[in-house]
């Protein structure tokens, strides 16, 4: 961390770092999101709460930090934040991503796939629920449960999101028109061997930002949602 970094935390308790990403690695591997090209993502959450991302109160509970100098980064003491996970290197690759039709992406509203575009959809889908999930930055998610655009709008905006009579409200009909403008910043999904399990152990925390908010670089309008099985 630089000198002085004033770390995140939530209801008066230090966050959990989960990941760091230097933006220059990820070098000429399309995102669409439009990150900044130098410094870094720093990703915090609520480990031992873990809160899904369905009521307004977990605003918080999951923070984005944007360094954009990586200069003169230093170990920073155990005593000044949670205990550590332990350490792993990330590698980049391209990968092509697809709306997922089953959990009713937004993406795929009025849109008529062949059952050859469905076939293959299906077989994307299986492949990474073989794989157990995998870590991804920007494109479509693959989602656990449901879509779930519409309830970052919904719990951002601080409406609940946890029940089919939130997604009826008139708030809920209301979220839908933003759904679109909802991108996934990050997909992280469990691993054991690194203490990340979410929910029961096998679930996936996805990173949330609306359009405008990547934009200005407001990565503290970033909101997470958890997904298990």
């Amino acid at each position: 961390m630089p000198p002085g970094f004033d770390w995140p935390r939530h209801n008066g308790r230090p966050l959990d770092h989960l990941l760091q990403i230097d933006l220059g690695e990820l070098g000429g591997v399309r995102t669409n999101l439009g990150l900044p090209a130098h410094g870094r993502l720093l990703f915090f959450y609520d480990v031992e709460r873990q809160p899904w991302g369905i009521f307004p109160h977990d605003a918080g509970s999951a923070q984005v930090v944007h360094l954009e100098d990586a200069a003169g980064l230093t170990p920073l003491p155990p005593s000044q934040g949670r205990p550590a996970l332990p350490s792993a290197r990330a590698l980049f690759e391209p990968v092509v991503t697809v709306p997922d039709d089953l959990s009713g992406s937004p993406w795929l509203e009025g849109v008529h796939l062949t059952e050859e575009e469905r076939a293959e959809a299906s077989e994307a889908r299986k492949r990474d629920e073989l794989a157990g999930y995998s870590g991804q930055i920007g494109g479509h998610p693959h989602c656990i449960q449901s879509a779930m655009e519409v309830g970052c709008e919904l719990a951002s905006s601080g409406f609940g999101a946890g029940s089919s009579e939130d997604f009826a409200s008139t708030a809920g009909v209301n979220a839908k028109r933003e759904a679109r403008a909802w991108r996934l910043l990050l997909q992280l999904p469990s691993r054991s061997a690194l203490g990340a399990e979410w929910g029961s152990g096998l679930g996936v925390i996805y990173f949330w930002i609306k359009r405008d908010a990547l934009a200005r670089r407001d990565f503290s309008r970033v909101w997470l949602m958890l997904q298990t099985t």
